[in-house]
């Protein structure tokens, strides 16, 4: 049973070691084998002598915060800490979180300079000064608030207006918050460009503190910065946080928080989050491990699965492709990608539950060879950065043409951008046609539509969710759709409006001239044994592009 919990972690890039009480060594994957070299894994017995070549365990000492003396004596389930670990003669910083599982504590590094592209390389060592100069303030508190305030469309205004752009709106925005923060007495600090940290100290009481956070909001409601004639947009989320005197002693605490704040904020829809406490930040963890784990046993035990949702000829109601849809199944449930796409990637395992896809396409050509139905696999970035996906999806291509069926790939307008030579290469060498994926959420080129079209590369523009669920409501999305549709039919290149679920929506797309649909009023995504049913319902003699 052991072996199999052990063997589960193997799948993750980071290195993991998983620890009995006391910090003997249960287990380490092959990342952390080449985290330390050999010798120093086979003669240790315990974490402290691994990571610090010491005979004395470190959570015996009083001045040190040890996360296995912090589960074991505060019998808490998670915690998280930063240790600087010499690593080839190197000191390196890492992130290290840990957590119970299976009687076991389970502890996953994380170098900081891969969290630190968060905040901006240049501004780490602002964030230390910040942080050490705030520690001494939260000793003699009984409890700090701190505030993180952040342009949650940053990497949009980077793409769109450039870094120098980028730069002024940030210091605006921080201007602007220092301006009436300073009115209110509550100190602020930019910790990178995007990223504005408030502390507010004993002084305040929790209701003048949400009052003031209201008052934020609402000044930054509708927040755009005039920039060279252009009036930038500026989207904000504001996370907060209670730091107890007890919880909190050391500026590896505090980094270790603002790091986990803006990881926070990386999956908040929301404008506001408030947590309670360290622990509150570190529940949340605790979902995205239960998600991370859900993950690594589904590519250890090959309970990943593809689904297919049927696009369909908006005109003649006829079948015309499927999407492809990575599923996982876990106790008689199908869980979404969706669900722990962050994890996915925030842990490198995008590309193998990509290759998951490619074999899973492999085993069901028979069937899928039977109706010879054009097939649309979506590539993420990293998949088309590794050889061997590259590979993989030559072969499989190859093998579903025997079997008459046509593979091409959705990619998001993210992703073509930075992708776009890679692109060009493998669709020539793999002979397959690209969708662009969520056209219309923030990326949107008409010369990348261009470019793409006089390369032979586009057949499709997949329409942004957010435009086709709330048609029926809002004339401005029925005027940008349109234009869409204009723009598609001057290249010759279909689209297809996705999430399609009454058939208001149906009716106002026909009018809108688009040409394909999918979504809920058709059919949801299916399992393979049920595609045969759904095409006897939308069976079709088009020709298919």
């Amino acid at each position: 049973m052991n072996e199999d919990f052990f063997s589960m972690w193997e799948n993750i890039k980071k290195p993991v070691l998983i620890l009995k009480d006391k910090g003997e060594i249960a287990y380490c994957n092959s990342a952390l084998k080449e985290l330390f070299n050999v010798e120093t894994i086979d003669r240790a017995t315990h974490c402290y002598k691994l990571i610090f070549d010491s005979n004395y365990p470190c959570f015996d000492e009083e001045r040190l915060i040890c996360p296995v003396k912090l589960l074991m004596k505060n019998h808490r389930d998670s915690c998280i800490v930063l240790r600087t670990i010499k690593v080839n003669e190197k000191n390196r910083e890492y992130l290290i979180e840990c957590f119970r599982e299976n009687n076991f504590i389970v502890a996953i590094f994380t170098e900081v300079t891969e969290i630190i592209k968060e905040f901006g390389k240049e501004k780490i060592k602002s964030i230390k000064e910040f942080a050490s100069s705030l520690v001494g303030e939260v000793s003699k508190n009984s409890r700090t608030f701190i505030t993180l305030i952040s342009i949650s469309n940053f990497d949009e205004i980077v793409k769109i207006y450039g870094i120098e752009t980028s730069i002024v709106v940030s210091g605006k925005l921080e201007s602007k918050i220092k301006k009436f923060l300073s009115m209110s007495g509550v100190e602020s600090f930019a910790i990178s460009d995007g990223n504005i940290v408030t502390v507010f100290k004993n002084g305040f009481s929790t209701e003048e503190i949400k009052k003031i956070e209201r008052k934020i909001l609402s000044m930054l409601t509708e927040f755009e910065v005039e920039v060279l004639d252009d009036k930038v947009p500026v989207n904000t989320v504001l996370v907060s946080v209670f730091l107890k005197k007890e919880e909190f002693s050391t500026v590896s605490d505090l980094i270790s928080v603002l790091l986990l704040m803006k990881s926070r904020l990386s999956f908040a829809n929301e404008k506001k989050v408030s947590l309670d406490s360290i622990q509150g930040i570190e529940k949340i963890i605790l979902k995205k491990r239960k998600k991370l784990k859900l993950i690594v046993k589904s590519l250890n035990e090959n309970k990943i699965d593809i689904f297919f949702q049927p696009i369909i000829n908006i005109n003649s109601g006829k079948l015309e492709h499927f999407e492809v849809l990575m599923r996982v199944r876990e106790n008689n449930e199908v869980i979404p990608a969706g669900y722990f796409i962050d994890e996915l990637y925030e842990n490198n395992l995008s590309v193998e539950c990509d290759i998951k896809v490619l074999e899973k396409l492999r085993e069901y050509k028979d069937i899928l060879g039977k109706f010879g139905y054009p097939v649309y696999i979506n590539v993420s970035h990293r998949a088309l950065g590794s050889l061997f996906y590259r590979d993989e999806l030559k072969k499989t291509i190859k093998l579903l043409a025997k079997s008459n069926v046509k593979v091409n790939v959705e990619i998001t307008e993210q992703v073509l951008f930075e992708n776009f030579k890679i692109l060009e290469i493998a669709s020539r060498e793999l002979n397959f046609s690209i969708a662009i994926d969520d056209f219309g959420s923030g990326y949107s080129s008409f010369k990348l539509v261009s470019e793409l079209v006089k390369r032979g590369m586009l057949t499709a523009i997949k329409l942004d969710s957010s435009l086709v669920k709330n048609v029926m409501d809002d004339e401005n999305l029925i005027r940008i759709i349109s234009l869409i549709s204009f723009m598609a039919k001057i290249f010759r290149v279909k689209t297809i409006a996705e999430y399609v679920e009454n058939e208001k929506i149906v009716e106002i797309l026909k009018e809108l001239n688009i040409d394909y649909a999918q979504g809920y009023f058709f059919s949801k995504p299916i399992p393979i044994d049920e595609v045969e049913k759904v095409v006897e319902k939308f069976g079709s003699n088009c020709e298919r592009w």
